[in-house]
């Protein structure tokens, strides 16, 4: 071995040592030495993506992630770390992408990997990304075919559990809930003990209600911690969780409640700003307030969200799409207005007066406000054509379960409406035949079990039905 090739090696092995211990200092001190004075040798492409990989997953700076891992694409083309670098880059996008655009072109980085390096050892990885792109393109077939190709081709990876969850939702998205069912009967056949597995028998008790001969009626989950008349003061919001975490907005705040003692639920908020909830791009519990948008754990997201000059001071809800952006009703500029995951402005939608607006990945849908019809857009926020729903009036809210279906509330909140994401209607609930011990639902949330919360602003509860 050349004497330059050796020293460049024993750096490497210094800086490994040095990361393992979370010196990262004197990591990246050794291998910027490699980089600068060894950069002829074979490790310095491996040292381009150690650090790569630092910034990605130690800092989670996308951008000098994204320049390292360029750097061994230009300038080391040929090394064993190439490959790598076309994952990470086609990873990041997948991950901090703001535009179909963007997937697209992880996409194509992804093909070039696989052309370029057939036999690379990232191709369970690569397998895996390609599904999650086209299943956030909408391309439910090749999606499909990828998480196949994993679990069939690389079945000791890492990754087929997760796999096999999505590729549970393609299969629904794509119109056929029987193998969606199978899928999820295969990931707990398999994988019994992993969270995936827990997950998917909450989706197995959801799909049931839409597979079988009629949808079930609603049961009253007499246990919930809600179901008390005059336990909150006007309860007007309600939602839940990717982790079963329940947050019920009232006039005096915000409570929450664990469904099924999952984990330690925050504790109530004494404010009467909060206006509404929604879910983050990963299903986690945001607070919404006239002017800002919290976490659970109170530390703001997002404040001081403005546009053409105009600074957004009476927010009425937010929901978040797939890619991380902002869709914000304000009763100031009495519009949608959608911004980017850093909070910059993007644009206005032109609607007259919207009401709420609900998202399902990319799928933006927004009450308008006659309370009767639905705005639609896609993810270039344009608009989209609306599925018929049905003749409704004076609708008070709406929510969508992790497969897409809908569920309205109308009628001033005196009937649920529970239709498939293509508008066939598959339930119609009275809500004031006597039933049910709501007074009037105001608010509406599923779960990924197919549960329904409605909150009771008159009769002071929150009910669950199952």
């Amino acid at each position: 071995m050349p004497q330059t090739e050796d020293q460049a090696e024993r750096l490497f092995d210094n800086a490994t040592t040095f990361m393992s211990a979370g010196k990262y200092k004197e990591a990246l001190a050794d291998l910027e030495s490699i980089i600068n004075n060894y950069g002829a040798t074979a490790t310095a492409p491996r040292a381009l993506l150690e650090i790569g990989t630092y910034y990605l997953d130690v800092q989670q700076d996308y951008v000098k992630a994204l320049d390292y891992f360029s750097q061994i694409q230009s300038r080391y083309p040929s090394s064993s770390a190439a490959p790598a670098a076309y994952y990470y880059k086609a990873q990041i996008v997948e991950h901090q992408g703001q535009t179909p655009a963007q997937l697209e072109e992880a996409v194509a980085d992804l093909i070039r990997m696989t052309n370029l390096y057939p036999d690379n050892s990232w191709r369970t990885e690569a397998n895996f990304l390609f599904g999650k792109l086209n299943l956030r393109l909408n391309d439910y077939d090749l999606s499909l075919s990828y998480f196949q190709r994993l679990e069939f081709f690389f079945s000791k990876s890492r990754f087929i559990p997760r796999a096999l969850l999505l590729s549970a939702k393609a299969a629904y998205l794509r119109g056929n809930p029987r193998q969606s069912e199978l899928i999820l009967a295969r990931l707990q056949a398999n994988f019994p003990t992993s969270e995936e597995a827990d997950f998917a028998g909450q989706l197995m008790r959801l799909l049931h209600r839409f597979t079988g001969d009629a949808y079930p009626g609603l049961q009253l989950d007499q246990s919930f911690y809600g179901a008390t008349p005059k336990k909150f003061s006007n309860p007007s919001a309600v939602v839940v969780d990717y982790a079963n975490l329940v947050g019920i907005g009232d006039s005096k705040g915000a409570h929450f409640v664990h469904i099924g003692g999952n984990g330690n639920a925050p504790g109530a908020v004494s404010t009467r700003d909060l206006v509404d909830f929604c879910r983050d791009r990963q299903g986690n519990l945001l607070l919404v307030y006239k002017n800002q948008i919290l976490d659970a754990q109170r530390q703001v997201k997002y404040a001081s969200l403005s546009g053409n000059g105009t600074t957004l001071r009476d927010i009425r809800g937010v929901a978040v799409d797939a890619y991380g952006r902002l869709l914000v009703v304000d009763d100031d500029v009495k519009d949608v207005w959608a911004f980017s995951r850093d909070g910059q402005y993007l644009k206005s939608f032109g609607l007259n007066r919207p009401r709420k607006v609900r998202v399902f990945e990319d799928d933006i849908w927004v009450l308008n406000g006659d309370d009767d019809t639905f705005s639609r857009f896609d993810a270039n926020f344009a608009r989209r054509a609306l599925p018929g729903l049905g003749q409704m009036r004076d609708i008070e809210d709406f929510d969508f379960d992790p497969f897409g279906n809908l569920y309205i509330l109308s009628d001033k909140g005196n009937q649920l409406n529970i239709l498939t994401r293509n508008g066939r209607a598959v339930s119609t609930v009275n809500l004031k035949n006597g039933t049910y011990p709501l007074k009037q639902a105001e608010a509406i949330a599923v779960d990924a079990s197919g549960a329904v919360y409605l909150a009771d602003r008159r009769g002071g509860a929150v009910y669950r039905f199952q």
